[in-house]
C-alpha cells in the first residue's frame, strides 16, 4: 500500500492535463471487477472507483462481498458435509495501473493494463458435518475457520469501458502476489 501512495505522488503534476479533444472519457469512472464473481461465487460483488491520472496511467480503490466455494463437498464418503449455513466475507483493494500505449486504441481507463496492487480478503463460514456410514462413529460436528489474507503484487487485466463512458467492467487475469495469511479453525 506504501508503493501505491509513492506512485500517486507525482500525480500532482498532472493536475492542469487535460485529454485531447477526441478522448470521450471521463476522468472517474465506476467499475465492477468481474473477475471474483466468475471464478468463485455468483454472489461475489466487487465495486470500485478509478480515477484517471493521465492517459495511460489510474489509479483505483474497490470494496465487496467476498465468498468462497465449499471445497470439501462430497468429497469423502463417510462424512455429510452440509452446505455452509454461514458464510460472509469481504474484500478491500487499491491499484496502481499502467496501460499499454501501443497495444491499446484508446486511453485509460480502457485496454490492457499492468499495475500494482494491494488487497485484504476476511471470510468466516461455519459448516455442520454429519458422519455417515461409520458404525463406531455417529453424530454432528461444528466446523469453522475465519480467514483474513493481505496481499501486494503485480496485476495484468483488461478493462471495457460502457454506459455513456461512467462505468467499466474489469477483468483481471493474472496477479502474482506476496501474501500474509491469519487463520483461526474452529471444530
Amino acid at each position: 500500500l506504501a508503493g501505491l501512495l509513492a506512485f500517486s505522488i507525482p500525480a500532482k503534476a498532472q493536475k492542469g492535463y487535460t485529454f485531447p479533444d477526441t478522448a470521450k472519457y471521463r476522468k472517474n469512472v465506476i467499475k465492477w471487477n468481474l473477475t471474483p464473481f466468475l471464478l468463485f461465487s455468483k454472489k461475489n460483488i466487487n465495486i470500485g472507483y478509478e480515477r484517471v491520472l493521465s492517459p495511460y496511467r489510474s489509479f483505483s480503490v474497490n470494496a465487496g462481498y467476498f465468498e468462497l466455494p465449499a471445497l470439501f463437498k462430497g468429497l469423502v464418503d463417510s462424512l455429510n458435509i452440509e452446505g455452509s449455513r454461514k458464510k460472509s466475507g469481504l474484500s478491500l483493494a487499491a491499484d496502481y495501473r499502467f496501460y499499454f500505449k501501443n497495444r491499446n486504441k484508446r486511453m485509460a481507463p480502457d485496454g490492457l493494463y499492468w499495475g500494482i496492487y494491494s488487497s485484504y480478503y476476511h471470510y468466516r463460514f461455519e459448516n455442520e458435518i454429519t458422519v455417515i456410514n461409520n458404525p463406531a462413529i455417529q453424530g454432528n460436528l461444528q466446523f469453522g475457520a475465519n480467514v483474513n489474507i493481505l496481499n501486494a503484487g503485480v496485476e495484468l487485466g483488461y478493462q471495457f469501458v460502457m454506459w455513456k463512458d461512467r462505468m467499466t467492467i474489469d477483468l483481471i487475469f493474472v496477479g502474482p502476489s506476496l501474501s500474509m495469511y491469519a487463520k483461526k479453525f474452529t471444530l
